[in-house]
């Protein structure tokens, strides 16, 4: 049923947020997705990530929800000038929040490194050893009979 097209119209049209339960090929069907939108705009926290970044379905979200919605949009859709305007015409006083040099960014790798020291190892199970490039490989298995 989640790859049926027939149903899942049917059921975002009632409630938007049905869109979770929709196959990913639907989540990415614009026609299902701006329909759900209409119902309520929260439903762009299922839409797909192609979606997410398109500025007239954000723009729809936020037409029928609030600005808040923005936070399920792709990164940098904050900035765009299709979004902002919706924004503005929601409410007078809106102003973007100030664009954060980490948002929708991959932490680093010593992040991921710290991460991974802090992690107790299962029992029977070899450490990964880190590498002079900072990566990590897991150690060669022990030879039997040594």
């Amino acid at each position: 049923m989640k790859n049926d097209h027939d149903i899942v119209i049917a059921a975002v049209t009632h409630n938007g947020m049905a869109l979770q339960f929709a196959s990913n090929e639907l989540k990415n069907d614009k026609n299902i997705v701006l329909t759900a939108l209409r119902e309520t705009g929260y439903a762009l926290v299922h839409s797909s990530f192609f979606l997410k970044n398109d500025p007239k379905v954000v723009e729809t979200a936020i037409k029928n929800s609030n600005c808040y919605v923005v936070q399920y949009a792709g990164p940098g859709m904050i900035q765009n000038k299709i979004v902002q305007a919706a924004c503005h015409s929601m409410d007078e006083n809106w102003v973007p929040p100030p664009q954060s040099s980490h948002s929708s960014t991959v932490p680093s790798i010593p992040f991921f490194a710290d991460t991974i020291e802090n992690i107790p190892t299962p029992p029977n199970s070899p450490p990964y050893m880190p590498q002079s490039d900072d990566t990590f490989v897991k150690p060669p298995p022990p030879v039997l009979g040594e």
